[in-house]
This record gives structure tokens, C-alpha cells and sequence, in this order.
């Protein structure tokens, strides 16, 4: 096997174990505190991140992977998840590859963007109308503090995604 075979192997198993550990943090009860009864939601920012380090085609790989981790413990349809993040990973491939600068600045606004889309779909879809009359409550009591919450380790992810993608890099020949 060719060196950059095997090292193309480590990167992969690289990131599959990071996906891997982050969905063991984010489903586990009790792993990080609930604020507000918000828990924080690792994957989206982490698949996010790692798009904007590895480009549409790998973010996208990386973010069905870990939709379909995600959606093994959601009581929604199979593969919901999936889709949205794989729709987010081409979207800020893209959008680095093409416009946007790669900073720790654009990955907030990806990731805040991203956050908003995915919790307010859910909301509307999944739970008004399911709701008595409460829905905006859970909007401010629910959704909001689970954003917040989640974009605080925005730059944990950005800082984890760049030393990865730097550390996991396949040199060209």
C-alpha cells in the first residue's frame, strides 16, 4: 500500500473517531450540564468546521455520517438529520471554496446560520403541530437556549477542525 494510501486510512479513521466521540458527548445524558434545559448539540458545528477545512465533497461525506449517528437517537424520521447537514457541509464547502474567507468569523456565522435552520425546521415541523397552544414557550424555553449553548464550542470545533485537517493532511505527490 502506498503512503498516501495509508495516511488517506488514518485521516478517515481520524475523523470517524471524532465524529464518533462527539455523538457519544452530545447523546449522553448527564455528560455536560443542562443550562436553561438545554443540552448543546456537538455534530452540527463540528461537520460545519470540518467543511470549511476539507472542502464540499469530504464535508458532505462527514456530515451524512454524522446525521445518520445523530438520527439513531432522534425521534424523527431516519435520515432527517442527515440530509440537513449534508445540505449545510456543500453549503460552507462551497462557500469557502468560492466567496468567503476561512476564519473563525465565518465559522460562527455558518455555524449560528446552520444552527437556526436546523431548530427552527424542527420546531415547526415536529413540534407545533403537536403543540397546545405552547409553542412559541418552547421556542424561548427550548430551541434559543440550545442555540446559545451549542455556539459557545464553536471555536473548540474550528481550532479541532484546523489542527486535524492540518495534522490528517494527505501531501500531494
Amino acid at each position: 500500500m502506498k503512503p498516501e494510501q495509508k495516511r488517506q486510512i488514518v485521516k478517515w479513521i481520524g475523523y470517524a473517531l471524532y465524529l464518533l466521540l462527539l455523538f457519544l458527548l452530545q447523546s449522553t445524558p448527564g455528560v455536560f450540564p443542562a443550562v436553561f434545559g438545554a443540552k448543546p448539540v456537538f455534530l452540527l458545528p463540528a461537520v460545519v468546521c470540518a467543511a470549511m477545512f476539507e472542502g464540499e465533497f469530504r464535508g458532505s461525506i462527514l456530515a451524512v455520517v454524522a446525521g445518520l449517528l445523530w438520527d439513531t437517537t432522534r425521534l424523527r424520521p431516519f435520515g432527517y438529520s442527515a440530509i440537513l447537514l449534508l445540505i449545510f457541509a456543500c453549503l460552507c464547502g462551497l462557500l469557502i471554496v468560492y466567496y468567503m474567507r476561512n476564519n473563525l468569523l465565518t465559522a460562527l456565522l455558518y455555524c449560528f446560520c446552520g444552527f437556526l435552520v436546523y431548530e427552527l425546521l424542527d420546531w415547526a415541523v415536529f413540534f407545533v403541530p403537536h403543540s397546545n397552544g405552547d409553542a412559541l414557550q418552547a421556542l424561548y424555553l427550548m430551541v434559543l437556549p440550545r442555540i446559545v449553548y451549542s455556539m459557545l464550542f464553536v471555536p473548540l470545533f474550528y481550532w479541532l477542525s484546523s489542527k486535524l485537517a492540518k495534522r490528517l493532511a494527505v501531501e500531494p505527490q
